[in-house]
């Protein structure tokens, strides 16, 4: 599923618990933002999202999906804020 598609789809008709990770997704969207306010809140967003999907999509286990979204999103950031733009 894709960002687009997650956010288009009625939340009825999501599966039990997306909603939880959303509003994790969308919590660290907001700390990202804090740490990197010259990188767009949409452009944040979505690199959360699509790294969330990334992980998700090979993952046995899905206890650390959340961090391992932080610290990757996180990296890239950072790599982006020394190279001077976003992916």
């Amino acid at each position: 599923m894709t960002v687009e598609q997650h956010r288009a789809e009625p939340r009825t008709r999501r599966r039990p618990g997306a909603r939880l990770v959303g509003d994790e997704l969308e919590s660290l969207v907001v700390l990202l933002n804090s740490k990197f306010p010259e990188f767009s809140d949409s452009d944040i967003r979505d690199l959360v999202f699509e790294t969330y999907e990334r992980l998700a999509s090979g993952a046995r286990v899905q206890g650390h999906l959340i961090p391992l979204t932080l610290n990757r999103s996180r990296a890239v950031l950072e790599a982006e804020r020394t190279a001077g733009g976003i992916r």
